[in-house]
């Protein structure tokens, strides 16, 4: 009888104390505040390129940056020096039509263009892997503009963005949108994760909020939101939901068709309605940046969440130049060591478009 209580003991040991492991590293993380971004300072002015699409940073503190008007791909050292420049072919067969969005896992780069092809490359073979067609991403039942949100994603593509199922919907009816996808590096057997609703009556609305954005988590998974609704998804490692939370506040609004022909007006719209304009994860933390309006223009400010979506605090983020309905946060990005990108693109009608890229140190 003694032998089988001792028995009983360790058993109940070997069971209880991983969870009292578990639990108590839970309390800690929930007691630990998150960490605090310092003011922003504009980064590699004059070295990023004016027409820059997109940026995204390598484990190596690198950017590589999409050159709109000159078709290619440039690499800036943390120094500000261009080292690598990719553009033409063999690299992009076809040549390289207003580079857009970038992701970046380990070596492999996706670009996608405006002819909604997503062209990969190897950045340091230097070449060309494969192409993702237009029609590859449209001929099934399910289909998706690259350009609304994308992320590499170990052998797969994370689609954040706006899709639909079936033919596309009438300017003038609210539709069932598909804001998450995940399929293998062909663009092939799109499956569909997750499924919102965006209540935008207009084609020129969903374009302006159907966005989407995504994060890698510690252990494998990723963090996934939608300009609007703002819904936080987590995903497991195989792309399971784990957790979801809502931002309170952030739906998108009822916007009429007529008015939406105006440049004028879309860019007012979207200066003055409460979105997510990014997501980033650092130390375990999950940071959702927003735009909310204010009479002085827009303002950006980081909401985090903790591992359990738990909505901690919301802060305001300083940048040095005053933002305006013309500019638009092209990418929030975090960038090793301790560093969050923000890619600001001022597009005034008449004017040229410019980039900047600002960069505030997490503490």
């Amino acid at each position: 009888m003694k032998g089988l209580f001792r028995r009983k003991s360790r058993l109940l040991a070997v069971i209880l104390v991983p969870s009292l492991l578990s639990v108590g590293a839970a309390l800690i993380a929930a007691f630990a505040p998150p960490p605090r971004l310092e003011p922003a300072r504009e980064t590699l002015a004059g070295i990023v390129p004016k027409s820059c699409g997109d940026v995204v940073p390598d484990d190596d503190g690198n950017l590589w940056c999409s050159d709109l008007l000159q078709r290619r791909i440039v690499k800036v050292t943390p120094a500000g020096t261009v080292t690598e420049v990719l553009e033409g072919a063999p690299l992009f067969p076809g040549g390289l039509e207003s580079p857009g969005s970038l992701s970046l896992w380990g070596s492999l780069l996706a670009v996608e263009d405006r002819n909604h092809t997503i062209q990969m490359v190897d950045v340091k073979t230097k070449r060309h892997v494969r192409a993702i067609s237009y029609e590859t991403l449209h001929g099934g039942a399910v289909k998706m503009n690259p350009g609304m949100g994308f992320t590499l994603w170990k052998e797969r593509i994370l689609f954040t963005g706006m899709g639909f199922e079936g033919p596309l919907p009438p300017f003038d009816q609210p539709v069932q949108v598909l804001t998450l996808f995940s399929t293998g590096l062909d663009g092939r057997g799109l499956d569909v994760v997750k499924r919102e609703t965006l209540s935008v009556q207009t084609r020129p609305g969903r374009t302006l909020f159907g966005l989407g954005f995504a994060a890698s988590l510690p252990g494998g998974g990723m963090a996934v939101c939608q300009a609007l609704p703002a819904r936080l998804i987590l995903l497991g490692p195989e792309g399971k939901v784990l957790r979801e939370a809502v931002v309170a506040g952030l739906d998108a609004p009822v916007i009429p068709r007529a008015l939406m022909t105006s440049e004028d007006f879309q860019a007012e719209t979207l200066a003055t309605t409460p979105h997510v304009a990014g997501l980033f994860t650092v130390k375990g933390w999950v940071a959702l940046v927003l735009q909310r309006p204010s009479p002085a223009g827009p303002r950006l400010s980081v909401a985090w969440f903790s591992s359990t979506l738990d909505l901690v605090k919301e802060e305001g983020i300083e940048l040095p130049v005053r933002l305006t309905k013309w500019d638009v946060v092209a990418r929030v990005a975090f960038a090793p060591p301790n560093g969050v990108l923000f890619l600001v693109r001022h597009q005034a009608p008449g004017a040229a478009v410019s980039s900047r890229v600002f960069r505030s140190q997490v503490q």
